[in-house]
């Protein structure tokens, strides 16, 4: 198995990757994408969407193999939204039947803050997650020269 490596400037790409992955209907809007990649593949990828610079943006992760959301990726996801966008927070969308990724969105540190009854594609809830930049502690203010 090669070196993950990080994947840039490739929106549509990874957009389209992610969309297809966690079954999204309707296009990204205001969003940008930072994906995973090993041995020339994806193998996972966040998009982040709906951001307002100075504010806050929704995210969307997905992947196809263990080991893609390591603290490399995690790290440059959110050095990316709040260094770079300048959010104070980031809002995640989780079904209520996906009972691992709602344990792993509170392992890093996403506090449930709503749910919506039925709310998810498959009639679940879906639980409504928030990261505050000052809780984020894959994310440290940096003097940068």
């Amino acid at each position: 198995m090669g070196v993950p490596f990080l994947i840039h400037g490739e929106d549509q790409l990874v957009g389209d990757w992610v969309a297809a992955k966690i079954g999204n209907q309707t296009p990204w809007h205001t969003y940008t994408t930072i994906g995973i990649g090993r041995d020339g593949q994806i193998v996972g990828g966040a998009v982040i969407d709906n951001y307002i610079l100075n504010a806050r943006c929704s995210v969307h992760c997905a992947g196809s193999e263990g080991n893609w959301l390591n603290r490399q990726f995690l790290t440059a996801v959110f050095d990316y939204i709040f260094r770079q966008l300048k959010c104070n927070a980031v809002i995640n969308v989780v079904r209520g039947s996906n009972a691992a990724s709602l344990r792993f969105t509170e392992h890093i540190g996403f506090k449930e803050f709503h749910r919506i009854p039925g709310g998810s594609t498959d009639g679940t809830d879906a639980v409504m997650f928030q990261l505050i930049k000052a809780d984020c502690r894959w994310y440290k203010e940096k003097e940068i020269a």
